[in-house]
């Protein structure tokens, strides 16, 4: 994505983070998928929030 194109080309602190913010909210995103397929579309919004949270602070 975009955010992997940028730390490619000017590999940086302040890059890699928008680098990992990237993979981190697809990743969220396929886990919601999944507890969306066994939990049901409510429980999915709530974990999707919590993780799209804890990714986001672990980059910080």
């Amino acid at each position: 994505g975009a955010g992997s194109a940028w730390y490619h080309l000017d590999p940086s602190n302040a890059s890699l983070f928008w680098d990992r913010l990237a993979m981190c909210i697809a990743f969220a995103g396929a886990l919601g998928a999944l507890a969306g397929e066994r939990l049901g579309d409510r429980a999915a919004r709530r974990w999707l929030g919590g993780w799209l949270l804890l990714g986001a602070s672990a980059l910080a």
